[in-house]
């Protein structure tokens, strides 16, 4: 009987229906605490729910009863790869491995895990020793066609893509992964074709939805440009993003300093400059902009997120506000306007990420707040005393300067993981 509702159980997780899948599962629990097939399925139905911290005390029990079974360090690292766990996560499949050097889905879940860490050579390789053991494992087919692209090894990256495709082609993973490709090659258009396909057959396919968003996005020459930055700067691990934006820094105060002892060469100098400030400057506000464009599309507005809703919101009241005060500048003829323009220029950067799906996201919610009380307060300041500069300005801009290393830093150490 026990067996039967466990095959019962199993079916509708395939279903996809895991309310009736777990309470089947409850009840031979109830029964038998110690089955370790029970507790793997549950750990399943817990993870499918996005209940990661559940999912880890069921596999942890289960371990426990049978230490030697495969299958439950591979579990256990499936949860942890959901709890962002990733060093534990490499353990357990490196254990699992060990127990089991024939079962390329190990291989292939440590191949996609390498990725995500930026460890783009390790990748392929595991991908590559997944599909000696199972040619037509689709996990795998993805991951070496993505770390071959990371590698700049674009043909033979598109050929295993494609291989993947003619294997399955209607899996909605692999035609998402290859528009995410075909993006990152500039091929936007053909992008949207794969990102479409892949959502005919899996709407609610998260990879997809993005990948179309900036799929629609990229249609604008500048975001265009913006979108192989941010492909190129990705793909850096967190030190070498770090010594670029170090050396940004660096070098717009060194040509500073060239410019005072060489005055001739202010002519030179100072556009490189304003373009430096500038970039830096757009990197922070491109994304939010482009959402904001976005919406203006019948079909890109359903694929923005409430966060990317609200933040583009925000930004769109920055730049009215900076608007408002170039409008007034020339009526009011005093320094109070730019006060308004300064700010809402600034504000832009801290709007654009204060949404952020980071772990420290209320951090950067306070921090913007105190910063937008901070300004309002200075322009306020600023109009009453007709001065541009006071000491709640200066305490506002220094607020905005340390705000981008804030961001900086909580964003690339979430990355790296």
């Amino acid at each position: 009987m026990s067996d039967h509702l466990i095959q019962r159980a199993g079916l509708l997780l395939q279903q996809r229906k895991f309310r009736e899948a777990e309470n089947i599962l409850s009840g031979l629990f109830a029964e038998d605490p110690a089955n370790v097939h029970v507790l793997a399925l549950l750990c399943e139905v817990k993870l499918q729910q996005n209940m990661p911290k559940e999912a880890l005390d069921l596999v942890n029990s289960a371990i426990g009863f049978d230490p030697s079974s495969d299958y439950l360090f591979y579990k256990r690292a499936c949860v942890y790869i959901q709890l962002d766990k990733y060093n534990n996560a490499e353990k357990d499949l490196q254990q699992a491995i060990n127990l089991q050097p024939y079962e390329s889905a190990y291989f292939a879940l440590f191949a996609l895990l390498k990725l995500d860490r930026k460890e783009f050579e390790e990748a392929r390789i595991l991908a590559e020793k997944a599909l000696e053991l199972d040619p037509a494992n689709i996990s795998a087919l993805n991951a070496r066609s993505t770390a071959l692209l990371k590698l700049n090894r674009k043909e033979e990256s598109f050929s295993t893509i494609q291989g993947a495709l003619r294997e399955d082609p209607d899996n909605a993973y692999t035609h998402a992964n290859y528009g995410w490709g075909l993006l990152e090659k500039s091929s936007h258009k053909e992008a949207l074709n794969h990102f479409s396909i892949a959502l005919q057959k899996d709407p609610n396919l998260k990879l997809a939805q993005a990948g179309m968003a900036e799929a629609l996005k990229a249609r604008y020459f500048l975001y265009r440009l913006f979108l192989r930055y941010a492909f190129w700067m990705g793909n850096m691990k967190s030190k070498l993003q770090w010594i670029f934006i170090i050396g940004i820094f660096l070098g717009r105060y060194l040509l500073e300093a060239l410019a005072e002892m060489f005055p001739p060469l202010n002519g030179l100098i100072t556009p490189l400059i304003i373009i430096i400030a500038l970039f830096a400057f757009s990197t922070w506000v491109m994304t939010p902009l482009a959402n904001l464009f976005l919406r203006f599309n019948k079909y890109g507005k359903h694929l923005l997120s409430p966060d990317e809703m609200r933040s583009s919101n925000f930004v769109a009241l920055s730049v009215l506000t900076a608007l408002a005060g170039a409008i007034l500048l020339p009526v009011m003829n005093t320094e109070a306007p730019l006060a308004m323009i300064v700010f809402g220029l600034t504000m832009m950067i801290p709007l654009s990420v204060m949404f952020r799906s980071v772990k420290s996201r209320k951090t950067l919610v306070a921090y913007t707040a105190v910063l937008a009380f901070l300004g309002v307060l200075a322009v306020t300041i600023a109009f009453v005393s007709n001065q541009l500069l006071n000491n709640v300005s200066m305490l506002y801009l220094l607020g905005v300067f340390i705000f981008q290393w804030v961001a900086n830093y909580i964003l690339s150490r979430e990355a790296s993981k």
